[in-house]
């Protein structure tokens, strides 16, 4: 909640297990005490179920911009069934975002191997719908003091880095790494890797050889700039 405040969000997906502490978010989202009471007995006994989320759906959806927020219970994720079963539920919410939308992932309190589900998902989902990661928080509980919100969305980035060396060395395509160092080089450098990444595609060894000569005299500017 503290991340739709901040960012002002529009629509939020919540994932829990049936015994996570939905019950506070009804209370927090204020919804009526027999509600809170019921889903306090139902994640007690182990049977609370999507249906019984209904209620607190609609108390979300009276609070964000877009109609479209929405509760979902997962499994604990213990075995490689449970697993593709929580796999599902996330591409049930990839399906409603929407290309080219912001998207803030909060994972401070997954549990279990959902975290780790939820990172790989974000990046899945990058491919899939063409979404923009705009951060991943994490809290970090600090004692007697304000616990920090640590923004990792820096993970993502390294990945597209793997990602773009990988390209350059099976593909001779600097494709992703032009985009990469897009506004992160000096625009003389940046023209530099441009013309080898079309003497490449155009297959002209000509070009390919004035174009790295070119180059060389800008590789200072990759060591030397202060974006890791």
């Amino acid at each position: 909640t503290a991340i739709i405040k901040h960012f002002d969000i529009d629509r939020a997906y919540f994932i829990g297990t049936n015994r996570s502490m939905w019950d506070n978010m009804a209370d927090f989202f204020q919804t009526s005490e027999e509600y809170i009471y019921e889903l306090i007995e139902k994640k007690g006994n182990g049977i609370l179920e999507d249906s019984d989320l209904k209620i607190l759906d609609k108390a979300i959806n009276k609070r964000l911009k877009d109609r479209g927020s929405k509760c979902f219970i997962v499994k604990d994720g213990e075995n490689e069934e449970e697993l593709w079963a929580v796999f599902n539920k996330f591409l049930e919410i990839l399906e409603n975002i929407n290309d080219n939308d912001e998207v803030y992932f909060d994972i401070t309190h997954l549990f279990r191997s959902v975290s780790v589900m939820s990172f790989i998902m974000a990046e899945f989902g990058k491919t899939y719908k063409n979404f923009k990661i705009a951060g991943l928080f994490y809290g970090m509980l600090k004692k007697n003091e304000p616990s920090l919100i640590i923004n990792v969305a820096m993970f993502f980035e390294l990945l597209e880095c793997a990602k773009a060396i990988e390209e350059m060395e099976k593909f001779a395509s600097l494709d992703r790494l032009v985009s990469l160092a897009n506004k992160k080089l000096p625009q003389n450098a940046l023209n530099s890797l441009q013309n080898l990444n079309y003497a490449f595609e155009i297959a002209n060894m000509t070009a390919m050889y004035k174009s790295i000569q070119n180059l060389e005299k800008h590789l200072d500017y990759f060591s030397q700039n202060d974006n890791k």
